[in-house]
């Protein structure tokens, strides 16, 4: 006999694998997806003009990605960026 319950069961599984398709939790996903910060972000972080975050990316000692139109500088990337005193800017 199929109860209430385990209708209920399966449909709150087959809906949590709908959410979930390759298994992996929502909360796991973001905690692996790096935080992406845009130019003013960074600017803001290091205190500087946009435009000196723009001659810093040129010269690639900061590394960013392109998307769409904007420039996104991993959060990582820019600790490390941080860490090393911006060598290089000389």
């Amino acid at each position: 006999m199929i109860t209430r319950d385990f209708i209920t069961h399966e449909v709150n599984a087959e809906a949590q694998q709908l959410a979930e398709p390759d298994g992996f939790s929502a909360e796991l996903r973001r905690s692996q997806i790096p935080r992406l910060l845009d130019v003013a972000e960074v600017a803001r972080a290091l205190g500087l003009p946009k435009a000196s975050i723009y001659r810093i990316l040129a010269t690639k000692l900061l590394k960013a990605i392109k998307i769409g139109r904007r420039l996104k500088v991993s959060e990582d990337d820019l600790l490390a960026f941080i860490q090393k005193g911006g060598a290089g800017l000389d």
